[in-house]
């Protein structure tokens, strides 16, 4: 008996598809009949939700987006101080593990550099107006002093994802130093003294 799933359910179905192949063979290896394959639906109900694997790629990674921002704004609305809301913004953006890890893992090597670019563009649209939500409450709370709060919350996350998405390939030591080099950096741009921002480094690592 072939079981009928409505509109959202299905494309939910076919985006956790795509995210695990993407994940495992990358973007570009991925086809359409590959997901057809793991899903078992028809190319017609495919292409019904989705009208390329581009648009698939585009909606899989607002999906997992939207999940990260939602855990990101729980998490940092329980917190008073402005160093603890960026640790558990940190927290929260971090993904370790299962096909959201592998497709934000995929999307850093070379040859994706249509997923790396779409990831950066989500990055600039979503995150960073948040961070620097966070970074404007800090400063007319008295915790940071900086005029450029936007400014600063690009130039720290886009350094974080170019330089720590791919910390796999760093040495230990390598990273520990970065790691260093990026709090003292924030600490300046921030405007607060050295050493309030420790606890980021440690994070890192």
């Amino acid at each position: 008996m072939r079981v009928v799933k409505d509109a959202d359910e299905r494309k939910k179905e076919i985006l956790v598809a795509a995210g695990e192949l993407f994940s495992a063979k990358g973007y570009d290896e991925t086809s359409t009949n590959d997901i057809l394959e793991k899903t078992g639906i028809a190319r017609g109900t495919l292409y019904y939700h989705f009208k390329s694997k581009e648009e698939i790629l585009d909606s899989l990674l607002e999906m997992i987006m939207e999940g990260m921002m939602q855990k990101a704004e729980a998490a940092v609305s329980s917190k008073k101080t402005t160093l603890d809301k960026i640790m558990a913004l940190m927290s929260a953006m971090k993904v370790d593990s299962g096909s959201e890890k592998g497709l934000v893992d995929e999307a850093n090597k070379p040859h994706n550099a249509l997923m790396h670019q779409k990831m950066q563009d989500i990055l600039l649209k979503r995150v960073i107006p948040f961070v620097a939500g966070i970074i404007r409450d800090g400063v007319e709370a008295g915790e940071l002093d900086t005029d450029h709060p936007e400014e600063t919350a690009e130039m720290l996350l886009l350094y974080s994802s170019i330089v720590f998405d791919d910390r796999n390939e760093l040495s230990e030591k390598e990273t520990k130093k970065k790691a260093a080099g990026f709090v003292y950096n924030m600490e300046r741009l921030l405007g607060v003294p050295s050493g309030s921002f420790s606890r980021v480094a440690k994070k890192i690592r």
